[in-house]
């Protein structure tokens, strides 16, 4: 087991569902190694090769993370 879990929050309205769930992360969920919390509000989907470092939010009614895309260092999209 990792010795420091990241804390994850996922917005229960879009990602209750396996289905849902799946719908967001077509190609896989983000790389968390280096992250210490996702937070996300609204109905995000994730590209491919998407990783998080430090910690990342994300917020707004949709949006979409693009492939390769790093999240985090605090900071924030909306």
């Amino acid at each position: 087991m990792a010795p420091n879990l990241p804390f994850i929050d996922l917005d229960e309205e879009y990602y209750k569902a396996v289905e849902d769930f799946d719908k967001r992360f077509p190609t896989g969920v983000p790389s968390l190694k280096e992250a210490e919390s996702l937070v996300v509000s609204g109905d995000w989907a994730f590209g491919k090769g998407v990783s998080v470092k430090g910690a990342a939010r994300l917020e707004g009614e949709h949006g979409r993370v693009e492939a390769g895309a790093v999240l985090g260092e605090g900071t924030s999209s909306e």
